[in-house]
């Protein structure tokens, strides 16, 4: 997902969640590290949407499925196979 920091718009990876908190990886300061949802909602780069009155999971991939379908990919295919 973007998100911006003080060098600019970069992208970051969601790959885990753990104690309410997004486990984050960032390229672009080399590290993983771990946010609440509203921490990165502030730090992302998209606009409010009736996303914010989602549920965690469903805002997860509401975020990546809209990225995903640019390379037709469907969410939901890829996370039963994650789950098998």
């Amino acid at each position: 997902m973007p998100v911006q920091n003080k060098n600019g718009l970069h992208y970051v990876v969601v790959t885990d969640l753990k104690n309410n908190k997004l486990k984050i990886l960032d390229l672009g300061k080399e590290s993983a590290y771990f946010l609440t949802i509203q921490e990165l909602k502030s730090k992302s780069n998209y606009q409010k949407t009736s996303r914010n009155f989602a549920e965690t999971d469903e805002k997860i991939i509401a975020i990546c499925s809209q990225k995903l379908d640019d390379y037709n990919i469907n969410i939901y295919d890829e996370l039963q196979k994650t789950d098998s």
